[in-house]
Formats: structure tokens, C-alpha cells, sequence
């Protein structure tokens, strides 16, 4: 694959934004002082994210993209895209993905999980995107470990093994860092102007609160959302970590902590 991929898409369909449920909107204008309270979603512009639990989250506008689709409502609506940072059972669920598909659902992520999955797929490397139509545009960065190990020598994530996305769409740009430490590769993300950066805290398979906060600063997104932490109720035990320590580490820059309420409480 060459470094820079460019796939012009055309959507057969159209699909109308957002969760259902009910969901309500939260529009944050840039002014607004974030306080230590849960959301049910974060609007910019006219682009939606809800977290659905996990690392799992819902991007809607016009179009429909989930990024690590584990963690599911039922009856979901369809997606345009899909995109999975790597094959672990709780970001690379096949027969989730199977369920939000529709014929021309395009579905991007790492050639391990991409390989499992049915439809139009198309496999990622770090520094690759793919550019569409539509106005999507999809990046692979870097993701990886540097000192999360799950025994001696062997790192929970390496490099190599998976990715993080920027994701555009209607003009928001918005990071998906994946199962990842504070990198050193974050800090060329500063200058893309991120507006919202999906942050794993958990601190045992990912990196922890002050990486986190080290990580934000690099970054200098908008928004910071934490993600990947207190996910008992999905069956992933260990993972305990209060996303109100990042706000208090972030609350004298400007960059606004967004906690969301996760949408999906429990999952069988």
C-alpha cells in the first residue's frame, strides 16, 4: 500500500445524524467553562460524538461512523463507515460490525481485524488516510505502548499492532489516540488543529491519568474526552480510573475536559 491512499467514494445513501434513544444534544460553544458533570454527547458544529462505552464511540452529522464498535445499543443505526484501531476482541468485534454494516458501509482499520470482517474493507498503516468524497477523511497515526506490560517483556499493545485515527468530517477533526501511551509521534498532531481528542485513561493497558493530561497538552486539542476506563459492565475488569483527576490536571489550560455519560450501560 502506498504511503498516502486516496479512494474516491460515492454514497448510494444518506443517513440522518444521531443517537436513539433518549439522547439529548450538548452544544459547547468554545467560551464555556466545563464543569465536573456527565454529558450525554458533545456537539461541534454539526457533528455529534457519543460514547457508547469503552473505546467505543458513535460520530454522526449527515453520516454515521463508529470507531471501535465493542461496545453497541440495540438496533444501531447503519453506518458510512467503520473504523477499528486493532484486533483485540473489545475494539474489533466482528459480529457488531457485521450489524451496522450496510452494502456500502466502507470499513478501515488494521489488517488483522480487517481481514476478519465482511463487506468493503480496507486496511490501514500509520501515516496512510483515505480521502472521500463526502468531505470523510480518515489518517492513521501511530498507537502503541511503552511501558504497559502484560508480562515481562511484552507489551500490551507494540508497535505495529495497532493505529489511532484523525477523522474529518464536516470540517471537525477529531482523534481517536486507540490503545496507546503518551507518544512522542502526538506531538506532530499539534499542528493539525485537533477539535476533540478521545483520550484512554485507564492506566493498566493505556496510559494513565497524568500521561493523559501530558498527552492533552501535546496534542492541544479543543476538547479532551476521556475514554477506556471503568468498563466492568462490558466484562473488562481492572480498569478503574475517575476521569474528574484529568479535569482537575487540565483546568489551567485551554483545553475543556468533556466527561461523557457512557451510552450503553451494560452489555450481556
Amino acid at each position: 500500500m502506498k504511503h498516502a491512499l486516496i479512494i474516491l467514494a460515492v454514497m448510494a445513501l444518506v443517513f440522518a445524524a444521531g443517537c436513539t434513544g433518549n439522547n439529548q444534544n450538548n452544544n459547547i460553544s468554545d467560551n464555556t467553562n466545563i464543569k465536573i458533570t456527565e454529558l450525554n454527547n458533545l456537539k461541534v458544529g454539526n457533528v455529534t460524538v457519543t460514547w457508547l462505552g469503552h473505546a467505543s464511540f458513535e460520530v454522526s452529522d449527515s453520516k454515521t461512523v463508529y470507531i471501535d464498535p465493542f461496545v453497541l445499543q440495540e438496533n444501531s443505526t447503519k453506518a458510512d463507515y467503520v473504523l477499528v484501531t486493532h484486533d483485540h476482541f473489545d475494539h474489533c468485534d466482528v459480529n457488531n460490525i457485521d450489524s451496522i454494516r450496510k452494502d456500502r458501509t466502507r470499513i478501515i482499520g488494521t489488517l488483522d481485524c480487517i481481514q476478519k470482517a465482511a463487506g468493503l474493507t480496507n486496511s490501514i498503516k500509520p501515516g496512510e488516510f483515505f480521502q472521500y468524497m463526502d468531505g470523510v477523511r480518515v489518517d492513521a497515526v501511530e498507537a502503541y505502548n511503552t511501558n504497559k506490560f502484560k508480562s515481562a517483556g511484552q507489551l500490551y499493545h507494540p508497535k505495529g499492532a495497532g493505529v489511532g485515527f484523525v477523522l474529518t468530517i464536516d470540517g471537525v477533526k477529531i482523534y481517536h489516540a486507540g490503545d496507546t501511551d503518551n507518544i512522542t509521534e502526538m506531538a506532530e498532531l499539534r499542528n493539525q488543529s485537533i477539535d476533540i481528542a478521545l483520550l484512554p485513561i485507564d492506566g493498566i493497558t493505556t496510559m494513565g491519568m497524568e500521561e493523559a493530561a501530558a498527552a492533552a497538552i501535546a496534542i492541544n486539542p479543543k476538547y479532551v474526552i476521556p475514554m477506556h476506563f471503568n468498563s466492568d459492565n462490558y466484562g473488562l475488569t481492572g480498569m478503574t480510573a475517575n476521569p474528574n483527576e484529568l479535569v482537575k490536571l487540565l483546568k489551567d489550560t485551554n483545553i475543556k475536559v468533556v466527561v461523557l455519560k457512557p451510552l450503553v450501560s451494560k452489555i450481556a
